[in-house]
């Protein structure tokens, strides 16, 4: 009898194992089948996806800059949410002095993903383009620097940026706290160097704002000052991102990209000239601002 039930027991778990492979290879069939038809549209739309980033790509890097923009937004229309797309979209409006555009690619950027600390950063550039007076908005950039250094505190670029906000505002000691940050994570920070020659000059420490003017001169001579503010998306680890270079809402890029002209030592009577444009510069943003 102990035998029979023993024999019923192996029968019974046999059937009851046979059943389930037999449903769980059928869900599989099924499953295989729905999905290799769904498989095959994706992959087509990522095969188009990747075509119109590549052509993107190639038009970017040829400064074909309308080029880039229609294939940037063909791809966007295969993947709305890509990250890398938005932003170099953006980078191409803002080229072509289309502010309002590239507002609303790097919009877009950080609501696909809000702890984008490159997309926060362009915003508050956008806002900081003193020369764009319908976007000019310091407060704004500042909300936008602010978020992209509680993502990153890696990124210097963020601190080089409040730095200057602060610069604008004429809060010196705040700024130079800012830029002594920079420079603690790379001395060699063109724009740090040379906005706390700045600060050495406001305050009459003229020796103090020579040794930085000289220095910032120093490391322009390998820098690329055509990319104007020379650090933005420093990191640490050495590696910059990749950023558009119009100089007209670069508040600082002439006076950068005129470093690279001089040779240490800088005589007394040029680094007075020097800093009495930028004074004269801030003095005009800062007027804009408070209007």
């Amino acid at each position: 009898m102990k035998k029979l039930v023993i024999i019923f027991s192996s029968v019974f778990l046999l059937l009851f194992a046979a059943v389930a492979l037999l449903k769980l290879q059928r869900a599989e069939q099924v499953t295989g089948d729905s999905a290799g038809g769904l498989g095959a549209i994706e992959k087509e739309h990522i095969q188009q996806f990747w075509q119109h980033y590549r052509g993107a790509t190639k038009h970017r890097i040829a400064g074909e800059l309308t080029a880039a923009i229609d294939a940037y937004s063909q791809a966007l229309t295969l993947n709305e949410k890509h990250e890398d797309t938005l932003y170099y979209l953006g980078n191409m409006y803002w080229e072509l002095g289309n502010y309002r555009a590239a507002e609303s690619a790097w919009k877009r950027l950080v609501q696909v993903n809000p702890d984008s600390p490159r997309g926060h950063l362009r915003l508050g550039d956008l806002y900081l383009c003193f020369e764009n007076k319908a976007l000019f908005n310091i407060a704004a950039a500042e909300r936008e620097y602010e978020r992209a250094f509680k993502i990153n505190r890696e990124e210097t670029g963020s601190l080089l940026r409040l730095g200057q906000l602060a610069l604008i505002r004429g809060r010196l000691g705040e700024a130079q706290g800012y830029f002594e940050a920079v420079l603690g994570t790379n001395d060699r920070s063109l724009e740090a160097q040379y906005l706390s020659g700045y600060i050495a000059w406001k305050h009459r420490f003229l020796v103090a704002a020579a040794t930085r003017l000289g220095l910032a001169v120093q490391y322009s001579q390998t820098a690329d000052t055509s990319r104007g503010n020379l650090g933005e998306g420093a990191t640490k680890s050495g590696r910059p991102l990749t950023v558009s270079s119009r100089s007209d809402c670069r508040i600082f890029s002439r006076y950068l990209a005129d470093l690279a002209q001089l040779q240490p030592p800088i005589p007394a009577d040029l680094v007075e000239r020097s800093y009495q444009d930028l004074d004269a510069l801030l003095q005009r943003i800062r007027k804009q601002a408070e209007s």
